[in-house]
């Protein structure tokens, strides 16, 4: 978000102005955190994939809406799962207390959400759908562009995540197709 205001004037599609809060470090803390505690060792863990084929091999690329598909019924149900009351309240509220979304906010939440909701939806899709180990690396840093910058940028884009963090019962979906299933679609 910051990079691309460097090169360009970016902001003037941004749907609120955001005032830095005065507690930023505690927001740099968490998300770093999170991504040295939860993220990197998930990675680092993950068992051997298969190597032998390259990234845009035609062995992976057909793996990929495969890959999608399986994303949004991970994350889907899982994010949906956390807001039910007990794991709202514990944990998911942290990611909630921003409601004019900002790319720092995507993985500003509790470490068992990062985990069971940010991370595992991506793993679990790329190992299910037998994504090689370069076309996995891929994979996570497309949704992590997705969600940093797509989902909570708070651009003047259809942001149907912006639509989730003021009204918490819509739009729980990465692509929207399981909101449209079961009635928690709203644009």
């Amino acid at each position: 978000d910051t990079l691309l205001n460097y090169f360009h004037n970016w902001y003037r599609f941004k749907l609120h102005s955001l005032k830095i809060p005065t507690e930023w470090y505690k927001i740099i803390g968490l998300v770093l955190f999170n991504q040295i505690a939860i993220t990197f060792p998930v990675f680092y863990f993950i068992p051997e994939l298969d190597n032998n084929n390259g990234l845009f091999s035609l062995h992976n690329l057909y793996k990929l809406p495969l890959t999608l598909l399986l994303h949004e019924f991970f994350f889907y149900y899982l994010h949906l799962l956390f807001h039910t009351p007990f794991l709202y309240k514990h944990v998911h509220k942290i990611h909630h207390s921003w409601i004019a979304t900002w790319c720092i906010s995507a993985t500003y939440c509790h470490p068992l959400e990062q985990l069971f909701v940010n991370i595992a939806p991506i793993v679990l899709a790329g190992m299910i759908a037998g994504l090689n180990f370069y076309t996995m690396r891929v994979w996570h840093i497309f949704v992590l562009m997705n969600t940093l910058v797509i989902a909570h940028g708070g651009y003047k884009i259809k942001n149907l995540h912006d639509i989730h963090h003021t009204d918490f019962v819509y739009n729980y979906g990465a692509l929207g197709l399981l909101d449209k299933f079961h009635g928690t679609f709203k644009n």
